[in-house]
């Protein structure tokens, strides 16, 4: 009995040493080497349940590795061998993996087999012949009139990347000609040579340095000036300008415009000032008119300027005394282009009248009332800025009661004009009333100017003052 039951259990644990994955074929992979199949050997890769048209449907193969765990169904699959399509996610990952087979047997019974060792591995480094950087084209500023030094940066390096020594025909910062030069470079390693050029073209991009003078004056219409260019390839450069030099220039400031060309058509473009002297211009008040202010006339005060910095000199000058009546001013203005003269007129006028500071009369009061004319003698004082004797003359009188009046005022001619300040009044009145004779003086300068004024003379009811006997 003891025997059986050893056999038998010998028969059950049979199976379960036999699922196994005994190889793997391809056991590596190359990394990117994308729609591959792995075949695997061993035993128990048939689920007991298959259906005979799809084996591979109950027969799943797990990739698993430092990518991720990536599963997919059998293709081919027999009870020994299975056919598998290694997962995109698998062949793009360098690393190891492990495959395990999950077999399904039915009625919830799955068979675990492996794991088996399978590795994705790096492309294969091909050694092959070094690698030259060179530019495209190297472009250089001409320096002189043979060409310019020009620089250049060429690198190499073996197919690992170690850097390399290149060899050119001709050295980064030699001398270049003018236009263009091929350069020819190569580098050589174990695994062989690379061969590279490119073109250094020497170009002129610079305009001439042009050299013109400073703004300055002249005096001559006919402007001479020196103008010249230099460029870096060409050397001296002929120069335009407009208006060229000895040329007749008009009076005033003149702009003068240059250019210079160099052979590669690089222009260069500047200009300066030229002033021409002009004559001056006189500028002039207009004629004056101004007040005496004494017998000898006015202090007269006037501005003339003139332009170009024409200096001006006026006879007479401002601030004279100028006399009564007109004197004319003559002015020239002077500058190194010549001359301009002009005049004026100053006239000098007196139209203010003289001033009365008094006027009386002597006597001023007539007593007693007899009828009789009395001398009556006036005084006048004034003053005037430029006549210093204005005369005075009695122009009219008048009274306060009629000539013929009522009473014992009845008598004709009561005022008579002896001189220029005398006169004779009457010495009478219309009954009780004083009479009021009101004497009218005009003073006038030599000039014409007059002022009047009054003084009164009365005939009194009872004075003592002034009797006239």
């Amino acid at each position: 009995m003891r025997v059986i039951l050893a056999v038998v259990l010998c028969l059950l644990a049979l199976p379960l040493l036999a699922d196994e994955i005994t190889g793997v074929s391809p056991s590596q992979l190359t990394v990117f080497d994308i729609e591959s199949f792995v075949t695997l050997r061993g035993s128990g890769f048939l689920g007991a349940t298959a259906p005979p048209d799809s084996p591979g449907d109950n027969t799943v193969v797990t990739f698993a590795g430092d990518a991720g765990s990536f599963s997919v169904n059998a293709s081919n699959v027999d009870n020994n061998t299975l056919i598998v399509w290694v997962p995109i996610e698998v062949a793009i990952n360098e690393g190891h993996y492990q495959i395990f087979v999950d077999v399904d047997d039915g009625g919830g019974v799955i068979r675990h087999i492996g794991p088996a060792e399978f590795d994705v591995v790096p492309q294969p480094v091909i050694a092959g012949p070094p690698t030259i950087n060179v530019p495209e084209t190297v472009i250089g500023e001409v320096a002189n009139d043979r060409g310019a030094p020009v620089s250049f940066d060429v690198t190499a390096q073996s197919y690992d990347g170690t850097p390399l020594t290149p060899s050119c025909d001709h050295d980064s910062g030699s001398f270049f000609s003018f236009g263009a030069t091929r350069v020819q470079c190569t580098a050589t390693d174990a695994n062989g040579s690379a061969t590279a050029s490119f073109v250094v073209l020497v170009t002129d991009t610079t305009p001439p340095v042009l050299t013109l003078p400073a703004d300055f004056a002249t005096n001559d219409t006919t402007v001479n000036y020196s103008v010249s260019a230099v460029d870096a390839f060409d050397g001296p450069v002929d120069v335009t300008c407009d208006p060229p030099s000895g040329a007749t220039f008009p009076r005033g400031t003149v702009e003068v415009m240059c250019v210079a060309v160099d052979s590669s058509l690089n222009p260069v473009f500047g200009s300066f000032l030229v002033h021409v002297a002009e004559p001056p211009v006189l500028n002039l008040p207009g004629n004056i008119t101004a007040e005496a202010t004494s017998p000898s006339g006015a202090v007269v005060n006037y501005t003339v300027t003139a332009t170009a910095d024409g200096v001006v000199a006026c006879t007479p000058p401002s601030g004279s005394t100028f006399a009564l009546g007109t004197t004319t001013v003559n002015c020239t203005a002077t500058n190194s282009a010549g001359s301009t003269s002009g005049s004026f007129t100053v006239t000098v006028v007196d139209t203010t009248p003289p001033v009365v500071t008094s006027t009386t009369a002597s006597p001023n009061s007539i007593w007693p009332p007899n009828h009789k004319m009395v001398n009556v003698t006036v005084t006048v004082n004034a003053i005037d800025a430029v006549d210093l004797t204005p005369t005075s003359r009695i122009i009219g009188v008048t009274s306060n009661q009629p000539i013929n009046g009522p009473g014992d005022g009845n008598t004709n001619s009561d005022w008579v004009i002896t001189g220029p300040l005398t006169l004779q009044l009457r010495a009478e009145r219309a009954g009780s009333n004083d009479r009021v004779y009101t004497i009218t003086v005009e003073t006038k300068d030599d000039a014409g100017n007059a002022t009047t004024s009054t003084v009164k003379v009365t005939v009194t009811q009872g004075g003592k003052q002034h009797a006239v006997r």
